[in-house]
C-alpha cells in the first residue's frame, strides 16, 4: 500500500473511531445523568424541614390506619405527605431504571425501608378507604426490593414488615393469602 492510499483511509477510520468514542461518551453521560437525578430528587433529605417530616413520621404512635384517620392533625397529614413522595419518586426513578437497586441500597435502604414499615398500616388503610390502590405503590415496591437485596447481599438491615394488606396490584393469593 503506498501512502496515498493509507491517507485517503485514513478520513473513514477516523470517523468509525469517532462515532465509537461518542457512543461511549453518550452511555457515560446517561449513567451520569441518571446519578444526578437520583442526587437531586434526594436533596431534600439535607433540608431541615424534610428532617422534621420525617423524624415527625418515623416517631408518632399511630399504629392502624383507623387511629391515624381520627387522630391524625393537619400537620400529622402533610408530614406523611412530604415523607412519602420523596419514597415513592425513589421508588419510580428505580421502576423506571434511572436508579440502581446497588446505588439506592447505599444511599437509603434503611430510611426507605423503616419509612414504608411505620407508614404500611396507614398506606394500606387509605388504599382501601379512597380506592386507590397504588397509593404509595412504588416506595412499597422500593422497600421490598431493598430488602430482598440486602438479604440476598447478606448485609445486616431492617426487614420489611409482614403486609397488613396484599401489595399493589398483586391478589391476595400472589401476596401468600394476606388480605
Amino acid at each position: 500500500m503506498d501512502p496515498a492510499q493509507v491517507l485517503s483511509a485514513l478520513p473513514g477510520v477516523a470517523a468509525v473511531v469517532g462515532i465509537g468514542l461518542g457512543l461511549l461518551q453518550l452511555r457515560r453521560l446517561t449513567k451520569q445523568r441518571q446519578l444526578e437525578i437520583v442526587l437531586r430528587v434526594y436533596a431534600p433529605f439535607l433540608d431541615p424541614a424534610f428532617s422534621r417530616a420525617y423524624w415527625q413520621v418515623n416517631t408518632w404512635s399511630y399504629s392502624s390506619f383507623e387511629e391515624f384517620d381520627a387522630n391524625a392533625t393537619l400537620d400529622d397529614r402533610a408530614a406523611l405527605n412530604v415523607v412519602r413522595i420523596l419514597f415513592e419518586t425513589m421508588g419510580l426513578l428505580y421502576k423506571r431504571g434511572f436508579a440502581s437497586i446497588d446505588f439506592l441500597a447505599d444511599l437509603l435502604a434503611s430510611p426507605t425501608i423503616t419509612t414504608w414499615n411505620k407508614i404500611e398500616p396507614i398506606m394500606h388503610g387509605y388504599r382501601a378507604k379512597a380506592n386507590a390502590p397504588d397509593w404509595s405503590r412504588w416506595h412499597e415496591e422500593l422497600a421490598v426490593a431493598l430488602d430482598e437485596r440486602l438479604t440476598k447481599l447478606g448485609r445486616q438491615h431492617a426487614a420489611v414488615q409482614p403486609r397488613t394488606g396484599s401489595r399493589p396490584g398483586r391478589t391476595a393469593e400472589q401476596a401468600g393469602g394476606q388480605a
